[in-house]
């Protein structure tokens, strides 16, 4: 396991005067870090700065892990065949999806000494647990034995709700601190936003002409994702607020993709976007439209995969194309 302190690089996008912003570009700090020794990838952040994800092994078999804020990493399994947390909460709750040997995925809670409990719900042929909250709700995505994906909500006494946001597949990816469930549904074809409410009233939406994919939803209800226009070609990123008005953003102009993957509670986004030679870096956008990009030192490509407070945790790869785990401090 090893751990290096990098000095950062911040490309300013987009001029706009904000305190913040230029805090940022002048005194940052990034920690890049392995759990393991074929690569290092964080999938999320709690508020006290906790960051859980999987790393791979010298068999390229996946393992998670739970970085503290102090920098101590916890190395966990469950199973032999793979473990690939993607939730984590307040308390150290870490969940995600494990695979047996039939590489059949099930769902899985860990608290914070460690005792894991497993779960599907009925009928499910894979399962996956992306969000788990303060109160033990757990949300997640699962097929069934026709391949259709549908939702669920477990209660923290084990109870399951399964839930759909439309007649076709329904994908989970985020869940806030009241219980609203955010992801992306399959109509005739084409993919449209939804929130789930916590009395299961469905909110649907799109942010454009095509597909919309929602991957993050904070404690005020607004979202983040991103859309694709006609042609599938270029995707946009975009944020939702909890009143229904929809802002689209690029990371750069020109840019083929950009992608929203995290949001925190005063409204600040964090994601990754290709640029025009098809090289992916972080960004950062301030609540009133703010962009930065950054990479940590030495980077080939980075994503920023979730936003916390004060930082911003992803995987960068350096030229030798190993993929470490990265966190900045803003």
């Amino acid at each position: 396991m090893k751990v290096h302190i990098l000095k950062s690089r911040i490309i300013m996008v987009l001029a706009i005067p904000l305190v913040f912003l230029a805090s940022l570009a002048n005194a940052q700090t990034f920690l890049s870090f392995d759990a393991g020794p074929n690569g290092t990838y964080p999938r999320a952040l709690n508020a006290t700065g906790q960051t859980t994800g999987e790393y791979y092994d010298e068999n390229w078999i996946s393992h998670g892990f739970v970085r503290n804020s102090d920098g101590t990493i916890i190395q966990f399994s469950i199973g032999l065949y793979g473990t690939e947390p993607l939730g984590i909460n307040h308390a150290g709750y870490v969940v995600g999806r494990y695979y047996d040997r039939n590489s059949t995925a099930h769902g899985f809670v860990r608290n914070r000494s460690g005792r894991v409990g497993s779960f599907d719900p009925p009928g499910s042929t894979s399962t996956s647990a992306v969000a788990v909250n303060s109160t033990g709700k757990i949300a997640g995505v699962y097929s069934d034995s026709n391949g259709l994906l549908h939702g669920f909500l477990r209660e923290a006494n084990g109870t399951i709700t399964p839930f759909d946001a439309g007649n076709l597949s329904t994908c989970v990816f985020a869940m806030n601190s009241i219980g609203q469930i955010a992801g992306s549904y399959n109509d005739a074809g084409r993919y449209r936003g939804f929130i789930r409410e916590p009395d299961g009233t469905i909110v649907r939406f799109e942010a454009g002409p095509r597909d919309t994919w929602v991957y993050a939803i904070n404690s005020k209800g607004q979202v983040v994702g991103e859309y694709d226009e006609s042609d599938g070609s270029v995707y946009h990123g975009f944020v939702r607020d909890q009143n229904g008005a929809i802002t689209s953003f690029d990371g750069t102009p020109g840019s083929k993709q950009t992608r929203a993957l995290g949001i925190n509670s005063v409204g600040q986004i964090t994601g990754f976007y290709y640029d025009l030679n098809g090289t992916g870096h972080s960004f950062l956008r301030g609540s009133n439209g703010a962009m930065v990009s950054f990479d940590p030192p030495d980077s080939m490509v980075s994503v920023a995969t979730a936003i916390g407070p004060s930082e911003v945790v992803g995987y960068h790869a350096t030229p030798d194309w190993k993929y470490h785990g990265y966190v900045m401090t803003k």
